[in-house]
């Protein structure tokens, strides 16, 4: 693994943070709807697998293999997504639910096929 310089880090890192931070602020307000019940998966969905591409583009910049670096994407996304249900524990109005954390699930993994469809593309491509 190649040496990183920290002042390297920063377009890579800030934009996963900002994203988590994001997720954050909008899970901790108790006024905030997502619109009709059916549109909520959609928007856990999408929002973890932004977060998935996010980490994945920040641990390939360390130079890890692509399936490491996926591997280690969906740990912090789906950690992150738990983390935030439990969060929403403590937030009036708000409750845990096992249905969001499997969404949440299931955008990581939709990333990860598209990972592994671009992986596969372009193996076929240099072939």
């Amino acid at each position: 693994m190649a040496v990183v310089k920290p002042q390297n880090l920063v377009p890579y890192w800030f934009p996963v943070w900002s994203w988590m931070i994001f997720i954050f602020v909008l899970s901790s307000r108790s006024d905030i709807s997502t619109g009709p019940f059916v549109l909520d998966p959609f928007w856990h969905l999408g929002a973890f697998a932004l977060l998935a591409f996010l980490t994945y583009r920040a641990f390939r910049h360390y130079r890890f293999s692509i399936l490491d670096s996926y591997l280690l994407c969906a740990f912090w996304s789906f950690g992150y997504g738990i983390l935030d249900e439990i969060h929403q524990v403590f937030v009036p109005g708000r409750s845990f639910s096992v249905i969001d954390i499997l969404t949440d699930l299931v955008g990581v993994l939709l990333f990860g096929l598209l990972v592994r469809f671009v992986a596969t593309f372009k193996d076929k491509k240099k072939a």
